[in-house]
């Protein structure tokens, strides 16, 4: 590995022991963080619907990288699809199964857990 490669590694790090340290500040009712990696979540951006699994989260640079993610079209009644996943008009795109996908917090209105099964195919 070269010096870049290290940083990064050694920031992975440093990234993982605060996020878990965050996630037990969040347990006790004083997290700052929005999601978790493992958390299934619903991003209301101001344009765009995203599900999918928190993988990482990088909290000074307001982004998240998302497995399973999908991006939704029309969700139909907001309190059913957070609920069960299930959109109205089932207007869900999938990205494919290996994808990561990074979503930037700084337009996001909400953030909310995701109750439904995570889709693998477009529907």
């Amino acid at each position: 590995m070269d010096e870049t490669e290290d940083a990064m590694v050694e920031l992975d790090k440093l990234l993982a022991r605060f996020v878990g340290a965050e996630k037990e500040l969040h347990k006790a009712g004083l997290g700052l963080l929005p999601c978790y990696p493992g958390d299934k979540v619903t991003i209301r951006t101001l344009t765009h619907t995203y599900i999918g699994e928190v993988v990482r989260i990088h909290p000074s640079a307001s982004w998240v990288w998302l497995k399973h993610a999908a991006w939704v079209a029309e969700a139909g009644r907001w309190h059913q699809f957070v609920a069960n996943g299930e959109a109205e008009e089932d207007e869900v795109e999938a990205w494919p199964e290996d994808a990561i996908v990074a979503v930037h917090l700084e337009p996001a209105s909400e953030i909310s857990p995701f109750l439904g099964k995570l889709p693998t195919t477009t529907r």
